[in-house]
């Protein structure tokens, strides 16, 4: 018995030493011989007994336990997440043994600020309490608040502490009678990856609790004491220790993962890796993420919504190879781009402090049952307002290029609508977005109201749609009409003019309709077309002459003003109306920039129409193929085609002269009385019409082709 005594004494005393060794050199030695800190004793050479007495001990904490535990009040770590994912909030700081949060209260019995931390139970030889005279702490002993340790009673920026692991999530649904296409998990390990620890207590059988000391070892030499310490830069060691719980969908091989552009902040570098520049791809979530003092609560990033992207780790933006402007090499600036004369700079920008936004505000659009009240949604008219991630998904996106270099389009064959295309994985992998379900069921011109929401969207126009279609805008248009067959416009004014309002997209590319961009559905598969259906190779221009076939994204007429330059790609903000790119020097439509309508015949020297927007992918020169009898008469492009050319009630984009603004440019410009869609090819599509300017011509040959009508309501 004796010597079993003794083994054990001698176990207990080497496990003493390794820690006492472990501790002597970090800043919890507090004892005066601390040479790491700055808060230490003025006298007391004893390590342990800050926390540790072998006699006396607190009936609260373990082991041996030296302190008061706190009598602080806290406000735990709360998400709109996962309130909305049913994942069970954290508990309240226990304040007895066998209850989740109590190893956490010890912590921070000197973190939190309320408690001395030279004042301990049971001083070393006393046998009774005393408080240490310390260094580096406030008038009442506490720690001070401006600490990099200082936590405070507020663990609402802090991750979560007291919080079951791997509890399962449940997707809340869109409501009728929308639907929904879900499967997204918790997100979370099974077992995390050793050196990370769970806690277990008594009274909550099957259940494993995230505490500080999952994180962190407070003997351990480390900095901030890691558990993980794979040798390798603290940045890195931070990473890893995420990542030793957290699994996020496709992040490995993402451009968050693998971007080697770095930091030439000198905070960052000294604090993450050792003063030797800090690469992107060593930071991985710390790019975005801080474990305390987050700038947002919803997600622990380390400043409110659009700034962590430009800023990341870095404290000033132009330090960062990040997205913001004047930003350091391999960042891609966003920033400048947002705050551009037209885009979705004016909608980020609309911080309205109501608003908060996670990734499940597609769920909630217009008319939709909202859990989280009216400024949580994408409903326009509670929350116009967006953030990066309602188009991107920042854990996936990826960074490549579908076009040639210095090219604004795919080479010949290569367009489609398809998000992801074999290997090509781009920006918008793993977005959100809404599908119609009533395409095939609604009539030619009618307003698709129905939608399957997408955790992951296939196409391009699916994540423009959960904002451009009555998902977002909902049903009521400008001066109370309800848009049901009539002008497919919402009462919201745009940012590029404000004489036109926003329509509904989805309504405009409904397939049922006679015409329209091949956005969702290529030209020989719109079911509401007339024969002939696609275009003519010689009508045009590389790379779209896989007529009949070919989709197209809705960013290959909206974008930067110069994507071929140094302009970063997509449609986040331009300097042309209505983010309108392409390769003409003046992407304006349907007017230059002084406000002159475009005309078929107008021409420079070479015989072309350098400032009409439709040239870029159409051969509409002076001469050219269908448009010769126009382009004699020198006509506006609005006298015949519909001003909004996402799609038309009538073949090939045209209009009748009865059509509503903002299709009818200013309600009185298209001529055309009837129209009629001839058999064979477009030359010999019979236009008949009745205006001042329309010539005889028009009204000539055999006018035998398919009669078109305009929709009810018009």
């Amino acid at each position: 018995m004796r010597f079993i005594k003794l083994f054990v004494i001698g176990i207990s005393f080497f496990a003493s030493v390794s820690l006492f060794a472990g501790i002597v050199n970090t800043k919890h030695n507090l004892s005066v011989s601390n040479t790491g800190g700055t808060v230490k004793a003025t006298s007391e050479t004893e390590i342990c007994v800050f926390c540790h007495t072998p006699h006396g001990a607190e009936p609260v904490g373990a082991p041996l336990w030296n302190r008061s535990m706190p009598a602080s009040a806290y406000t735990m770590y709360d998400s709109d997440y996962l309130r909305r994912t049913g994942y069970p909030m954290p508990s309240v700081l226990g304040s007895a043994n066998g209850e989740p949060g109590t190893i956490s209260r010890q912590c921070l019995s000197c973190h939190d600020g309320t408690v001395a931390i030279g004042a301990i139970t049971n001083a070393p030889g006393s046998g009774n309490g005393s408080d240490i005279a310390m260094g580096g702490v406030a008038g009442d002993g506490t720690m001070l608040s401006g600490s990099s340790a200082f936590i405070g009673t507020d663990l609402g920026k802090h991750h979560p502490v007291a919080v079951s692991y791997g509890e399962t999530m449940t997707m809340p649904s869109a409501g009728a009678p929308h639907s929904q296409s879900a499967s997204r998990g918790n997100e979370l390990k099974a077992t995390p990856d050793s050196p990370i620890v769970l806690r277990e207590y008594l009274g909550y059988p099957g259940q494993k609790f995230v505490e500080c000391i999952s994180c962190h070892d407070p003997h351990k030499e480390n900095g901030k004491f890691l558990r993980v310490d794979t040798g390798a830069t603290h940045g890195q060691n931070i990473a890893t220790t995420c990542m030793s719980c957290h699994v996020k969908d496709n992040f490995v091989g993402s451009t968050h993962d693998v971007k080697t552009a770095t930091y030439t902040n000198s905070t960052v570098n000294t604090k993450f890796s050792n003063g030797a520049s800090t690469k992107v791809s060593d930071m991985k979530c710390v790019n975005c993420h801080t474990p305390h003092n987050a700038g947002d609560d919803q997600y622990l990033t380390r400043r409110v919504q659009e700034q962590t992207c430009y800023q990341g780790a870095s404290d000033t933006v132009s330090t960062a190879p990040c997205h913001g402007s004047g930003g350091a090499s391999g960042g891609k600036d966003i920033e400048t781009a947002m705050s551009e004369q037209y885009g979705h700079g004016f909608t980020l920008r609309n911080s309205n402090g109501n608003i908060k936004h996670t990734n499940l505000d597609y769920i909630y659009g217009a008319g939709v049952t909202n859990d989280q009240g009216p400024t949580s949604g994408i409903d326009w008219t509670s929350s116009q307002h967006v953030e990066c991630m309602d188009c991107h998904n920042q854990h996936q996106v990826k960074e490549i290029s579908r076009t040639l270099p210095g090219s604004l389009y795919p080479t010949n064959g290569a367009g489609t609508n398809l998000i992801v295309n074999g290997a090509n994985e781009g920006p918008l992998k793993g977005a959100s977005g809404v599908r119609p379900t009533s395409f095939t069921s609604t009539a030619r011109w009618e307003q698709p109201t129905t939608f399957t929401t997408l955790e992951t969207a296939t196409y391009e126009y699916e994540v423009c749609f959960k904002c451009h279609s009555y998902w977002g805008i909902g049903a009521d248009g400008a001066n109370g009409d309800t848009m049901t067959n009539s002008p497919a416009h919402s009462a919201y004014v745009t940012f590029s003019d404000a004489n036109v309002n926003f329509t509904d997209v989805a309504w405009e590319f409904n397939v049922n309709n006679r015409s329209g961009h091949p956005v969702n559905v290529a030209l020989g598969s719109r079911t509401g077309s007339n024969s002939p259906k696609a275009l003519q190779d010689s009508e045009m221009r590389d790379p779209w002459k896989s007529e009949g076939t070919q989709t197209m994204y809705c960013s290959d007429c909206h974008g930067a003003a110069d994507e071929t330059g140094t302009d970063p790609k997509g449609p986040h903000g331009s300097s042309y109306k209505f983010m309108l790119k392409g390769k003409n020097t003046d992407n304006y439509w349907p007017a230059d920039s002084g406000g002159t309508l475009f005309k078929s015949g107008s021409s420079n020297n070479s015989g072309n129409n350098p400032g009409v927007f439709c040239r870029n992918c159409h051969f509409i020169e002076q001469g050219g193929p269908n448009h010769t009898e126009r382009n004699e008469m020198n006509l506006e492009c609005v006298r015949c085609h519909i001003a909004i050319p996402h799609g038309s009630p009538m073949s090939r984009l045209l209009g009748m002269t009865t059509f509503p603004a903002p299709y009818n440019y200013n309600g009185n410009k298209i001529y055309f009385t009837r129209i009629a869609k001839g058999s064979a090819t477009w030359n010999a599509n019979q236009i008949l019409a009745n205006g001042p300017s329309c010539s005889d011509k028009h009204r000539s040959g055999d006018q035998t082709g398919t009669a078109e009508t305009k929709p009810t309501g018009w």
